[in-house]
């Protein structure tokens, strides 16, 4: 995945564990890769969240819902943005 990085690219959404498989990428060094080369991160957690540390340090974006590992209601979840790509606004969150 790395290699098919070039000038054309602008983001990269992944999943971190393969359901069917079992697979987990290393998202860390994936993510250290795409900062340095300047390309935003976001994460699809929802297999790995409550079940492995699953740390934001190198991540842009991370979503996750919170009926699988963390053993929450269908419906509730989590999203993190990373300051930088946070629209500015009093309740950038708020939904009315």
């Amino acid at each position: 995945m790395i290699e098919q990085i070039d000038k054309n690219t602008r983001f990269r959404a992944l999943g971190v564990l393969s359901f069917i498989s079992g697979y987990r990428i290393d998202f860390q060094a994936i993510g250290k890769t795409l900062r340095r080369a300047e390309h935003p991160l976001c994460l699809d957690a929802i297999q790995t969240v409550g079940a492995f540390p699953t740390t934001i340090e190198n991540v842009d974006m991370l979503a996750a819902d919170a009926h699988k590992w963390m053993l929450g209601p269908c419906g509730a979840g989590l999203m993190y943005v990373r300051r930088p790509f946070r629209k500015s606004s009093p309740r950038p969150f708020m939904v009315e």
